[in-house]
């Protein structure tokens, strides 16, 4: 799951620039997975992708971590999120930030996720 989402997100920046990787740093084995497949993907394939890495533990706090990436990253193209509540943080944060323009990429669906994906 992880190879085919970095894959995706690679894909969908043009396979080029910053990429904000937000990865679940608690001790989580099948999401720990999912992230080190993502993370080593990118680093093996896309070697003109800079990953912009960002650790958190509570899924409730990506909003903040999330408005920092970008802040901090004007230029960053995309981020991903390890599964679909982290992913609605990352949603909000993109809109809140008026950045129509970054892709966000996760492995889960959820219905925050589901009506992104349908409105674009």
């Amino acid at each position: 799951m992880g190879q085919k989402t970095a894959d995706n997100l690679a894909k969908a920046i043009g396979g080029e620039g910053e990429l904000g990787f937000l990865y679940f740093d608690a001790n989580a084995y099948v999401v720990n997975q999912r992230d080190a497949a993502f993370r080593t993907t990118i680093e093996k394939n896309y070697p003109n992708i800079k990953i912009i890495p960002a650790g958190f533990s509570d899924p409730s706090r990506v909003l903040q971590v999330a408005s920092a990436m970008i802040l901090q990253h004007p230029k960053i193209k995309a981020i991903y999120a390890p599964w679909a509540d982290p992913a609605s943080g990352v949603l909000q944060s993109v809109r809140a930030a008026h950045r129509d323009d970054i892709a966000v990429g996760t492995m889960d669906l959820s219905n925050t996720v589901a009506v992104s994906l349908v409105t674009g």
